[in-house]
């Protein structure tokens, strides 16, 4: 028999989480919210360090995953928001 188990990537499991975060929110938060509510969201007892998923910095692993979410705005005032395309895409699929 084959192992039909479908393995996400450590960068793909964070798109995954930050989708499941930002859908119910208009598909936008802020940074900081973000950062706070993606712990308490995925139950870690840690904070976010981009070097669980393979990344040396937040912006570099919010590249990585630019196809789903980006990170907008400068210094005080950025937001995570879904990416347009990506969203469109997700509420338009009949799953």
């Amino acid at each position: 028999m084959i192992d039909q188990t479908v393995r996400l990537t450590p960068p793909m499991f964070f798109a995954y989480n930050v989708v499941l975060l930002l859908s119910p929110c208009d598909g936008r938060m802020a940074y900081d919210d973000f950062i706070v509510e993606y712990q308490r969201r995925t139950g870690s007892t840690h904070l976010l360090y981009p070097t669980d998923y393979g990344f040396p910095t937040m912006p570099r692993l919010f590249d990585a995953i630019q196809l789903v979410a980006q990170v907008r705005g400068r210094r005080n005032f950025k937001i995570i928001i879904l990416n347009p395309e990506f969203r469109r895409m997700l509420f338009n699929s009949e799953f």
